[in-house]
């Protein structure tokens, strides 16, 4: 073996005896686990020694190669010298807290796909800095039969974050038009007049869809408002009725929960 080789893995045995953590980049994914270079040299960390878990090698298999030049800090699980076999393991590597908002949209790469609908792993939204998110787009709730006959594992997905069901498992819609909200096709619709149609909840929330299908959202602050007009407008959407349509003009698109921010105009108020 070259003497270079020879002092990288040696180098590499002294951490490994003072338990030192090191840097991995992945390379590509295997049958079990992920091909990784550490310090110049080639390593393996299996599936099982990633920071989180998933129920099937199906699911690292699916979203592999987008994992492929990801760093994280391992841990020597073991080392020979002759062959050189170095083994990882990632358990320890620190993921960060997230929270899904109810109502927001993410997106996902399919890792699953069943008869009642498909798995998909929304950790891709954060590029999985907080490890896999698995939820289910069950079927009944895809918006016509081509979005589940044409998405295979693999494809990205963008689904609505609907809460936790009685199982446990996180449940996810698709609306064919949230992409439109996040892909810019709607921004021809910024600065206009628009009637928006007032559609109130079962929980007695209100609720704004401009065109018929586009929701927004109306938020009274003193960026839309001046001071003196906050409490009329205030007022004013308390009285609103369900079915009442009313006058607004399109600010923005908010792309945190999949709406456009509204402002009341003179011909209501």
């Amino acid at each position: 073996m070259p003497e270079y080789l020879t002092n990288l893995v040696r180098d590499l045995q002294k951490k490994a005896d003072n338990n030192e953590q090191v840097l991995c980049r992945i390379i590509e994914p295997k049958e079990s686990g992920f091909q990784v270079k550490v310090q110049g040299l080639f390593a393996y960390l299996p599936y099982v020694l990633m920071p989180w878990f998933y129920p099937s090698f199906e699911f690292w298999k699916a979203i592999g190669p987008q994992l492929i030049g990801k760093h994280f800090l391992c841990e020597i699980e073991s080392i020979n010298e002759n062959p050189i076999q170095i083994k990882l393991n990632a358990k320890k590597h620190e993921l960060k807290d997230v929270d899904l908002t109810i109502g927001k949209g993410y997106f996902g790469i399919v890792v699953k796909k069943t008869d009642y609908g498909l798995f998909f792993d929304a950790g891709y939204q954060y590029r999985w800095a907080c490890g896999g998110i698995i939820g289910l787009l069950h079927r009944k709730d895809l918006l016509g039969s081509e979005l589940y006959d044409y998405t295979d594992v693999g494809d990205e997905v963008i689904a609505t974050y609907r809460g936790v069901k009685s199982d446990g498992t996180l449940a996810f819609s698709k609306d064919s038009n949230q992409s439109k909200f996040l892909t810019g096709q709607l921004n021809y619709l910024i600065g206009t007049k628009q009637e928006a149609e007032v559609k109130i909840s079962e929980e007695g929330k209100k609720e704004y869809y401009i065109l018929g299908k586009y929701r927004g959202t109306l938020s009274v602050n003193k960026l839309l408002y001046p001071d003196e007009e906050k409490l009329y407008v205030k007022n004013f959407i308390a009285d609103l009725e369900d079915g009442d349509l009313i006058d607004c003009e399109v600010v923005k698109i908010n792309k945190d929960n999949i709406s456009f921010q509204l402002k009341l105009i003179e011909n209501n108020t």
